[in-house]
């Protein structure tokens, strides 16, 4: 028994004297990995942040109104952006696939409207709508989306859905 406990000592010392010499040139980094909904990063994945944008707007016969906020974020700190150049600027524009109409084949479509920070509206007849820019200075784009009329056509089955595709263009400025 002795025996059989020396031998295990002397393996062990042996195994700790091979593996801890390779360990004192081993270094740790830590790379953060992270997955945001609705997020693109216009400067490139090594930018430094992103931006959040809205997701999808569902309205129905009770739900007439949305949110749809943009924001710059910092990709190391979130809503605190001090890691950011003062200097960043991205620019933001918004289009509708639809003219904002919600349509449906065979059906008369339904107007929609989103006022964004109480003074770019994107509407019928609008066209690519040019929105502040995001930066240190000014992180956010607030928008409300609201229904026009707020009820589906009268001959369409429940259960039909009405659609339209909004494009967010974001770009970062050149410095």
């Amino acid at each position: 028994m002795k025996k059989r406990l020396a031998t295990l000592a002397i393996l062990g010392a042996m195994t700790v004297s091979a593996v801890a010499p390779m360990s004192v040139f081993a270094a740790d980094h830590q790379t953060n990995v992270k997955y945001v909904n609705g997020a693109i990063t216009p400067g490139g994945g090594d930018a430094g942040y992103y931006v959040t944008i809205p997701s999808d707007i569902v309205f129905t016969d009770d739900v007439t109104t949305a949110t749809q906020n943009l924001a710059l974020k910092s990709a190391a700190l979130g809503d605190t952006l001090t890691d950011l150049s003062k200097t960043l600027s991205v620019s933001v524009k918004v289009q509708s696939a639809n003219d904002a109409e919600l349509q449906a084949s065979g059906y008369d479509s339904m107007g929609y409207s989103v006022l964004y920070d109480s003074k770019q509206t994107l509407e019928a007849g609008s066209g690519e709508v040019t929105l502040d820019s995001l930066s240190v200075s000014n992180p956010s784009i607030d928008g409300t989306a609201t229904l026009d009329g707020g009820q589906t056509p009268v001959d369409a089955p429940k259960g039909t859905v009405f659609s339209d595709t909004l494009t967010y263009t974001i770009e970062e400025a050149a410095k």
